[in-house]
């Protein structure tokens, strides 16, 4: 994993800045759907990040949304980039 994501059960976040906000913001990687979350720091955007899976998991359970989702490893950059 890089410095630029995200890992909660098994589901990966993108982690951006934006200078303009001052805030971070990123999305959940991997999913056929768009889910994202933002934070005025990283302790509230690793914050947000965890409930939005939470918040995913719970549509997809209720048929919102399709659980389809790459695999997890096949997110995970190769070893050579750190």
């Amino acid at each position: 994993m890089t410095d630029n994501m995200l890992k909660y059960k098994d589901f990966y976040g993108s982690v951006e800045y934006s200078a303009n906000d001052e805030c971070f913001f990123g999305k959940i990687i991997g999913t056929a759907d768009l889910v994202t979350f933002e934070g005025e720091s990283v302790v509230m955007l690793k914050k947000a990040f965890n409930e939005a899976v939470e918040d995913y998991l719970a549509l997809c359970k209720e048929g919102v949304f399709s659980s389809t989702k790459l695999q997890p490893k096949a997110l995970e950059p190769p070893s050579y980039m750190g």
